[in-house]
């Protein structure tokens, strides 16, 4: 059922008078909502927690939630504002893609000019409408239309910048698993046929938001005039990838910007692929006084031999993605700790460790247990600190290290 306006604030007014009900009992229908909304006014309850969560300012004026998978595809507030710094003043923005209208909302808070809101789903569009008029007063047009055959239309309107997020996700919003994709192929619209649509004289860019799934160098190579390559995470997670691409522009591969960023801990970091080339790994022999485990950004981005040079750590193993060093480095991209102690993986000190050390963070790399197999072999409880740190050394022997933050 396609919503209008009137629907729509139909469904929040009930929303708003049923909050004390549970999704459930109201569903059951022994409430004054009527049958033909029950569900999208159990949808709203059901997802607030949520929504409060990942939109904060969206859920605190009242907006409207179109869909579960709306919810799920949609980015982070945090993460959403992240892409302001693609956007200028003078920029005429076209998002291809626009779904629920989050990352559109935080684009058009920077431009002055007004910008086109592009959706294939009525129901999206309508729910946009919706929530934007909510959020801001930006002038802004939205376009029922499909995104590789509206785009030399916007050119002549005058569009500078374009914004796509390609599905991602296939299935029906209906409670039933969906199938995720992660090839840029798989992906629609599909990116690298959008850009045959775009001049390539430098007077337009496009920033395309990718699956953290792919293959990042892989992409590097099949996506043409990549200016800039961010990955962005959020409390320690990767959450997305965004290619700015400017036609006319080119960049060797190798010597792409990849810019690491975590919105939640305010980490930055920047290199490219050919300072990874170049760098020597450094291997120690021993664990040194402190232990680092890189961002899982810095993981995704192939970052490994760089670090090394960077800050002058060193690999406790060449395929073992863990770093020490005797001083200790303050700005290292990731988790940083002091080493208490290293034990070896034998049975008489594994046996004693239950007994020193009930409770630890497991992390597993480079040992032949993942961290689940091991707690339930040594008998440790969770915690989030100390850590315990399995893994092997460049000799080729397993050992247990206690790190404190």
């Amino acid at each position: 059922m396609d919503e209008d306006i009137e629907h729509i604030n139909l469904i929040m007014e009930y929303t708003k008078a049923s909050r004390e009900i549970s999704p459930e009992r109201l569903l059951l229908g022994s409430n004054n909502v009527p049958a033909k909304l029950r569900a999208r006014v159990a949808l709203q309850l059901a997802l607030q927690g949520k929504f409060s969560h990942k939109l904060p300012s969206w859920a605190s004026l009242s907006c409207y939630i179109p869909s579960r998978l709306a919810l799920e595809q949609c980015s982070s507030e945090e993460v959403a504002n992240y892409k302001k710094r693609f956007i200028n003043l003078d920029d005429t923005l076209a998002d291809l893609t626009g779904g629920m209208g989050v990352d559109f909302w935080a684009l058009e808070s920077v431009s002055e000019q007004p910008s086109y809101y592009v959706e294939l789903q009525p129901e999206l569009i309508q729910a946009a409408r919706y929530n934007l008029s909510r959020l801001s007063s930006s002038p802004r047009r939205f376009l029922q239309a499909n995104a590789e055959k509206i785009i030399p239309q916007l050119i002549e309107s005058g569009v500078t910048f374009f914004y796509i997020d390609p599905a991602r996700r296939e299935g029906i919003d209906k409670g039933k698993q969906y199938h995720r994709q992660y090839s840029i192929e798989d992906c629609k619209p599909n990116v690298s046929e959008l850009l045959q649509h775009l001049p390539q004289d430098g007077s337009i860019r496009l920033l395309a938001k990718l699956s953290p799934m792919l293959d990042l160098s892989d992409t590097l190579n099949k996506l043409t005039f990549i200016s800039q390559l961010h990955i962005v995470a959020q409390k320690g997670e990767v959450k997305e990838l965004l290619a700015l691409i400017e036609p006319g522009v080119s960049l060797p591969t190798e010597e792409i910007p990849i810019i690491v960023s975590d919105v939640s801990s305010g980490l930055h970091f920047t290199f490219c692929l050919a300072q990874e080339k170049t760098s020597r790994a450094l291997i120690a022999d021993q664990p040194l006084s402190y232990l680092y485990l890189p961002h899982s950004g810095i993981m995704k981005a192939g970052c490994h031999r760089f670090l090394c040079q960077k800050y002058e750590v060193y690999k406790l193993h060449p395929n073992s993605h863990l770093y020490s060093s005797e001083k200790a480095v303050s700005d290292f991209p990731g988790k940083s700790f002091r080493i208490a102690r290293i034990i070896p993986y034998h049975h008489k000190e594994v046996k004693a460790l239950t007994q020193s050390l009930p409770a630890a963070n497991l992390v597993s790399r480079n040992f032949p247990l993942s961290p689940l197999e091991l707690r339930k072999k040594l008998k440790i409880r969770e915690a989030e600190s100390p850590y315990l740190v399995a893994t092997t050394l460049s000799d080729g022997s397993l050992v247990l290290i206690e790190a404190i933050g």
